[in-house]
């Protein structure tokens, strides 16, 4: 019982002298020759112990710790690293006073992991923020396994007959242990959102109102209202007390977090089921990949499902795994970790894939929710929940119900703009068992915006103000309307809501007719590029991200205007051009004398619900 005792208090006092060794918490980048040299040290121990090996026994068999032989000579060798690295940053400044702020900062030249930022401050770099994150929790397995060895070596040395285990585990322990005390630093670098940007800065003036008048001349015959106006900046109610991992990572990394925020993190931790409305991509990504990333590094799966069919050249689909990539690499600076799968009906699942982008028809159509994949499934994400329970709402459920009866523990997800009585409809369409979470983003105004609504109907086309002679080819409003803009060299351009319309090829007919522009307004000369380079618009919409500034070209598809104009200039943060081209409908004009009012208190759409009847069939209604 004796070697026991002395070989618990000795762990004990060696990891208390590794932890007071280490530098100040901000200056570990100093201390870049602690994971080399924990490396050099297991090599060298492992050397010399089975070069020697018989002299080492008849020691230890002398003093009693024979059957502790590996283990009492890495603990030697630790306590050897730990005095070392003691004297090392004492003699460089580890007791002394810490420097003062206007102290310039220098990082060696062999801390690779750390730079110096824009503010010459020490920051450490987005490629090791992942290995950062990831030894959070790899430093728990690296214990287990070094408990276990523990404890393999005290019943083999006491009561069992075991089988020898090699007990250098300690040694594995040391090197992981100081690599996450040189990585862990206060200052993160942060990532690009969109590298693009900062090749070729934006143009975008502040103040959009000179072609604001512009466009109401040229058109006066389409406008059905212009309004300009400043919202007040929003404002972020912060969480009183941070205690979950993730949410702590997220503020550590730059992220400010509101209530709702955390709310979100709360629930998704908790494996609830959890409806999420009006929020847009951007906004949500990061609390929700922070967690999802969590899951990943413990070993679970994660199933994305979309309303339309999956195929291999789906741009679609290619656009939902792009986020998803890019979700991952603005908290981890790695973009290829996790393998990311497009699973058609042409395809089988790759085990090796963690994430899987479908449709709840393709999974059905294969019939594949017995596959060995599906065991580590946690987590199913459903990307624009209201466009999900429009085309697919049936197969979605009945792919709930089936995976729910194999798998229990499954947590479901729905990202969707808001729609009267859709908490109701989720847990109906989706089986919830328990109640269902439901939190509300409401995404701000922009500080500035102005709008122009514009009908689609009329005498003549958009485009006879801007084109000479005869045009046979029916262009449009959007990429006639975007001509003004592309003319002053405003970036960026998007169009929305053109899921319905061949909007490629309007902006390629008006590139192949651009000789045929007036002088006025918009001149061919004036134009810099052919518009499909200058105009962008997400195959997904719902996934189109958030600018300080913006010229949005949208269509009220859905036929309610004040939910058009609330969605589109909410991806602004700071200034937006708005135009709203609206088909005719029966309270179009209702809306537009009082979009003020319903612009606060919109009308919203209801929400589809499976339906059971007595026969316990399914209708939708």
């Amino acid at each position: 019982m004796q070697p026991i005792l002395a070989i618990i208090l000795s762990i004990a006092g060696i990891f208390a002298l590794l932890v007071a060794g280490n530098r100040r918490n901000g200056e570990r980048y100093q201390q870049w020759w602690s994971p080399p040299a924990a490396v050099l040290l297991l090599l060298y121990v492992l050397y010399e112990y089975h070069s020697s090996r018989p002299e080492i026994l008849d020691s230890l068999r002398q003093v009693g710790y024979l059957d502790y032989a590996e283990l009492v000579v890495s603990l030697l060798a630790i306590i050897l690293f730990a005095l070392a690295k003691m004297g090392i940053n004492a003699a460089s400044g580890r007791f002394g006073a810490p420097p003062a702020d206007n102290v310039v900062q220098s990082v060696p030249r062999f801390s690779i992991a750390y730079k110096l930022d824009k503010e010459k401050k020490v920051t450490l770099r987005k490629e090791w923020i992942f290995v950062r994150l990831y030894l959070d929790y790899f430093i728990w397995f690296a214990l287990g396994v070094f408990l276990l060895t523990l404890m393999w070596a005290i019943l083999r040395a006491t009561t069992a007959d075991l089988p020898p285990l090699p007990s250098m585990s300690a040694l594995s322990l040391l090197i992981v242990l100081e690599t996450y005390w040189y990585l862990y630093h206060p200052r993160l670098e942060q990532p690009d959102a969109n590298p693009a940007a900062a090749v070729a800065p934006a143009q975008t003036p502040t103040d959009y109102y000179n072609l604001w008048e512009e466009y109401q001349r040229v058109w006066f015959d389409k406008l059905l209202l212009a309004w300009h106006y400043k919202s007040p900046a929003p404002e972020l109610i912060a969480p009183a007390n941070v205690q979950i991992t993730e949410a702590r990572n997220l503020l550590n990394a730059g992220y400010q977090l509101s209530v709702n925020d955390y709310h979100i993190i709360e629930r998704l931790s908790a494996y609830d089921d959890l409806l999420i409305d009006d929020g847009m991509s951007d906004n949500v990504a990061p609390i929700l990949f922070s967690v999802l990333l969590r899951r990943l590094m413990d070993g679970e799966n994660i199933l994305v499902l979309t309303a339309k069919r999956c195929y291999n050249n789906s741009a679609y689909h290619q656009r939902v795994v792009r986020w998803i990539d890019d979700c991952f690499y603005r908290l981890t600076a790695n973009r290829d970790f996790w393998r990311v799968q497009l699973f058609s009906k042409t395809e089988d699942v790759q085990p090796l894939s963690r994430i899987i982008v479908t449709s709840a028809d393709d999974i059905l159509e294969k019939n594949i929710t017995a596959h060995q994949w599906f065991s580590s499934l946690r987590t199913v994400l459903f990307l624009n929940g209201d466009e999900i329970f429009t085309e697919s709402l049936a197969a979605n459920n009945i792919l709930l119900e089936t995976l729910r009866d194999r798998y229990p523990n499954i947590q479901s997800v729905v990202l969707s703009d808001y729609r009267e009585a859709l908490q109701s409809s989720v847990a109906r369409n989706l089986s919830v068992k328990s109640d269902l979470k439901e939190v509300r983003l409401r995404p701000a105004p922009p500080l500035k915006s102005f709008v122009l609504i514009w009908k689609l109907e009329g005498d003549t086309l958009f485009q006879h103000k801007v084109l000479a002679g005869h045009i046979e080819k029916h262009l449009g409003a959007e990429a006639v309307l975007a001509l003004l803009a592309r003319r002053e060299r405003l970036t960026p351009l998007r169009m929305a809501g053109q899921e319905q319309l061949p909007y490629y090829e309007y902006l390629e007919e008006l590139d192949n007719n651009q000789t045929a522009l007036l002088t006025e307004p918009v001149a061919a000369r004036t134009l810099k590029d052919k518009g499909v380079n200058e105009v962008q618009c997400d195959e997904a919409a719902f996934l189109m991200p958030i600018a300080n500034e913006y010229v949005l070209f949208a269509r009220d598809n859905d036929h309610n205007l004040p939910i058009a104009h609330r969605r589109w200039e909410a991806y602004s943060r700071q200034n937006v051009m708005v135009h709203l081209v609206c088909p005719p409908y029966l309270l179009r004009d209702y809306f537009i004398d009082n979009l003020e009012y319903f612009s606060r208190t919109p009308l919203y759409a209801l929400s589809s619900k499976m339906m059971i009847s007595r026969l316990k069939r399914h209708a939708l209604y």
